[in-house]
């Protein structure tokens, strides 16, 4: 089994996708020069006895390297392959370029049971949680991330860093654009469009495009409020 280093520390990202991950992880890095503040007791309060947070230089057991310059560290320790896994969609995107740029192999994470059908095209940091479908000649750009049990249909587009929560389904010929979040059980119809730095709430239908920098929810899912202007 080849080795890695995981870009990111969270429960939900790290902790769960490294329980499937068929690579060793060497070590997690915290992709800042201090140690994460993590406030324990508030994390402690949730309803699961088993979440697991970064203690005395640890998560999971394994060393957690606090470093901005965190691909220098990987060179020197030999290591090539990195996994980002950063639930803020412009953080790991960010990530994911810096470890292009420093000729390092970033990983994508797509779990056994998902399906993926021909022709389907998929970037560099890509995730995909369990149960997952990806239709057709569907095209997933870098550092996207689908959730368990989404449905992303034939000739749908996802752009980077895009995040589909689950159990999200997408007609044909759909694009969400750049940074988007589509939430948990939304539904796109056939050819909808998703602009670049939206936020669609969970459960919405959407039913016509939104544009960029929007947030839009309900059913039919329609624009609530505008977001900062999207910085490429």
């Amino acid at each position: 089994m080849k080795n890695c280093a995981v870009v990111g520390w969270e429960e939900g990202a790290s902790g769960q996708i490294s329980s499937w991950l068929n690579y060793k992880i060497s070590f997690f890095i915290h992709p800042e020069n201090k140690f994460p503040y993590i406030d324990k007791k508030k994390a402690m309060k949730r309803p699961s006895r088993q979440f697991s947070i970064p203690e005395k230089g640890k998560y999971l057991g394994k060393t957690l390297i606090c470093a901005r310059n965190w691909p220098q560290e990987l060179k020197k320790r030999k290591i090539k392959n990195v996994l980002i896994l950063l639930s803020d969609n412009k953080k790991r995107l960010s990530n994911i370029n810096k470890a292009l740029l420093n000729n390092l192999n970033v990983l994508s994470a797509i779990h056994p049971s998902v399906t993926i059908l021909g022709k389907t095209i998929i970037g560099k940091g890509v995730i995909i949680e369990p149960l997952s479908y990806v239709g057709y000649k569907v095209e997933l750009g870098n550092g996207c991330w689908i959730k368990t049990k989404s449905s992303i249909d034939h000739h749908t587009v996802i752009k980077e860093a895009a995040h589909i929560g689950p159990n999200v389904i997408t007609g044909g010929n759909c694009l969400v654009g750049k940074y988007s979040y589509v939430n948990l059980g939304s539904k796109l119809l056939n050819k909808v469009q998703v602009g670049d730095n939206s936020i669609i709430g969970a459960g919405s239908l959407v039913m016509k495009n939104i544009p960029k920098n929007k947030v839009a929810w309900g059913s039919p899912a329609e624009i609530k409020k505008n977001l900062k202007l999207f910085q490429k």
